[in-house]
């Protein structure tokens, strides 16, 4: 199933982000392994404060009191992509949506078209890191509302195999399946939806390469 790019972030560096507690993990994650997952929730993995580089790639960013652009806080880049670079404590990461769920989330968050595509990202080197699946508002149903002892077990018996180690799905289908469970589940936030996350430099690999 085909996504469609919906902008992009600046989230802490991989390597800066702090492992979770073994009894964080038991609450919140389906495979207790995983020490520091990443997500499209930015309870997660947090936002950059790196104010100069947010300012810098990002025409739309203001570090004024509720001045996202938009509802789903994303931007628009000021430099072209293939300038984006990797700065120590931060990383860029764009978010994408499948198709169907798109022109909803851009038109009901005022989200402006940000002027690459997923083949523009792909063309650049950049890699989709997997796929979370989170309510409207970027709340991580995967990551972020908890699960009982009694159905994590039988989540994690269903999902706990196609989960990646960025505790992200591989495949859009297993994601798209879990998204119907999470709406089910925790019905409070639904409709959940699904979203890649791309990076252009993967976890692990050093500064300059």
């Amino acid at each position: 199933m085909s996504e469609e790019l919906l902008g992009f972030q600046l989230r802490v560096d991989y390597d800066q982000v702090p492992n979770w507690s073994s009894d964080e993990r038991a609450k919140y994650l389906l495979v207790e392994s995983v020490s520091v997952p990443l997500s499209v929730d930015t309870t997660v993995w947090p936002i950059s404060g790196d104010q100069s580089m947010l300012s810098r790639i990002f025409e739309d960013y203001s570090s004024e009191p509720f001045s996202s652009p938009n509802g789903m806080s994303i931007y628009r880049l000021r430099v072209a992509l293939e300038l984006l670079d990797r700065r120590e404590g931060s990383v860029p990461i764009a978010i994408t949506t499948l198709n169907e769920d798109a022109d909803d989330l851009k038109t009901s968050h005022r989200i402006e078209d940000v002027g690459y595509t997923v083949a523009d990202l792909s063309a650049r080197g950049w890699q989709r890191l997997g796929y979370d699946v989170a309510d409207r508002w970027l709340t991580s149903g995967l990551m972020n509302c908890g699960y009982a002892t009694t159905e994590k077990q039988a989540l994690k018996a269903s999902y706990g195999g196609l989960i990646n180690d960025h505790h992200l799905f591989r495949e859009t289908s297993d994601a798209i399946a879990f998204s119907v469970q999470c709406s089910a589940r925790v019905a409070e936030h639904a409709p959940f939806l699904v979203y890649g996350i791309w990076s252009n430099l993967e976890p692990g690999r050093p500064l300059g390469t």
